[in-house]
């Protein structure tokens, strides 16, 4: 059974919760936590986030395993000390005005994501898998990235400042 995040902060509080093999929905997660909600050191494990909204939500110190964002819609929010281990990002909108900051992706796949007017700072990306993504007047700074596949990729007016690159890029060609 399914719990929206108001049930489950009434049984265990608003910080360092677990919340495992949760699927959450536009109908059902954030109904009391649109615009200016916190969240702090949750642990958000094999759960999935089908077709949400996050408008204007700030994660800190949160931990994402496992978890599925397909049709996610991430507007006005921030992530600062996240990780996101073995994680997807499918058919999303991490745009306008989000920002990531010392954030980690991991084994992470990111397909068919507009990352326009999104802000990443001092992020690192380590086995990371890009294809279809819209990067329009996006801001990386200090990135670390180890291990990055680059596929149909779309850049107008993105900055990316002192990238350092480690290991391998790799940029497959067209079938």
């Amino acid at each position: 059974m399914n719990k929206t995040l108001t049930s489950i902060f009434e049984t265990q509080g608003p910080q360092s919760l677990n919340i495992s093999n949760q699927s959450f929905s536009k109908d059902n997660i954030f109904e009391q936590f649109i615009d200016s909600s916190f969240f702090h050191q949750i642990n958000f494990i094999n759960s999935s986030f089908e077709g949400c909204e996050l408008l204007g939500v700030n994660f800190n110190f949160c931990f994402f395993e496992g978890c599925t964002f397909n049709d996610t819609i991430i507007r006005k929010s921030e992530f600062t000390d996240c990780v996101f281990k073995n994680c997807q990002f499918i058919e999303s909108q991490l745009t306008p005005r989000t920002n990531f900051f010392r954030t980690l992706f991991m084994n992470f796949q990111f397909s068919s994501v507009d990352f326009s007017f999104t802000f990443l700072c001092e992020c690192e990306f380590i086995e990371i898998n890009l294809t279809k993504i819209k990067f329009k007047e996006t801001s990386i700074v200090d990135p670390k990235t180890e291990n990055i596949t680059f596929n149909d990729l779309e850049f107008d007016k993105t900055k990316p400042m002192r990238i350092q690159i480690t290991n391998s890029l790799s940029f497959p060609k067209e079938i």
